[in-house]
């Protein structure tokens, strides 16, 4: 079976994500990066592998509805998380120094160890949307992604306040700068006010971040940025 589309990034917290793209793609020994034979990962049970994120010597693979953990190479797999409900759906996941995070669309859940004790630690604020898409860690910040904007927690997780009103798909640094993709284009900002700097459309023409129309939509919405 051809591994389909695969890309690697490296974030500052010092982890290897790969992500596929593949809906019935299934989730192989990370042995073969070593030039190894691909082998079928035992104790993966579901064939559409959303995410892999890599910290230290574990590895975490997300499905739609449960979240595995390995920590032999990817020998064997164990559940340690699975999201509840028809509307439980496993969006993205974060890993900060020995912390797990998951993105769901109940909400976002963590745990201290990777493993266990799984606590939503955010459930939307007043009303608002509570589906989380993406996470992102800087110097000082958590950053999240939800389907009603952006929100950041200074406090190490323990209360969030929303710095953006368009729902935001992924989230990036780069040095002071952020970078929000969104179904309207890609935000940028290094202070208090953001600019759009990106906007694709069926035209495909150039845009000046200061002209563009912020009531146009994007034809094709950004979903990541690396």
């Amino acid at each position: 079976m051809a591994p389909g589309a695969v890309h690697g990034i490296i974030n500052k917290g010092g982890f290897m994500r790969v992500y596929i793209f593949t809906l019935a793609l299934c989730l192989f020994c990370l042995n073969a990066f070593a030039d190894e034979t691909w082998q079928l990962a035992p104790g993966i049970k579901e064939p559409g592998i959303k995410d892999v994120a890599i910290k230290g010597d574990f590895i975490y693979a997300a499905s739609e509805k449960s979240l595995y953990r390995s920590e032999d190479n990817g020998k064997t797999w164990g559940v340690v998380f699975s999201a509840k409900g028809d509307s439980g759906i496993i969006n993205f996941i974060g890993i900060s120094k020995t912390r797990a995070f998951v993105c769901t669309d109940n909400g976002l859940f963590m745990s201290i160890d990777g493993r266990s004790g799984w606590k939503n630690i955010f459930k939307g604020i007043g009303g608002e949307d509570k589906s989380v898409l993406h996470i992102a860690f800087d110097t000082n910040k958590i950053c999240l992604g939800t389907r009603d904007g952006l929100f950041t927690s200074i406090d190490n997780a323990v209360t969030w306040q929303k710095t953006f009103d368009i729902g935001v798909k992924w989230i990036a640094f780069s040095g002071e700068d952020v970078f929000l993709a969104t179904e309207k284009g890609v935000y940028k900002t290094s202070g208090p006010d953001w600019k759009r700097v990106f906007i694709t459309s069926t035209e495909e023409a150039e845009y000046d971040a200061d002209a563009i129309d912020e009531a146009a939509t994007a034809s094709k919405p950004v979903n990541s940025i690396f």
